[in-house]
């Protein structure tokens, strides 16, 4: 799964020194699809990995009001 991210060259620069990639609240998105389909991405992520959680941290993305 590939996840896009558009910015220019300071944004880019300002997520690779701080290590961090923040997101907007959705009611703030262009087109209401953008989470839906965000939403969709994170689950099919979450099943993919499952495996490789520990007991403790699947527990948490289960009980997580996704």
């Amino acid at each position: 799964m590939k996840i896009y991210h558009y910015t220019d060259l300071n944004g880019l620069k300002g997520i690779i020194e701080s290590g961090s990639l923040w997101a907007t609240h959705f009611s703030f998105l262009n087109d209401s699809n953008e989470l839906t389909h965000g939403m969709n991405c994170l689950e099919n992520a979450l099943q993919y990995l499952r495996d490789d959680f520990n007991p403790k941290t699947l527990k948490f993305i289960e009980q997580a009001p996704l």
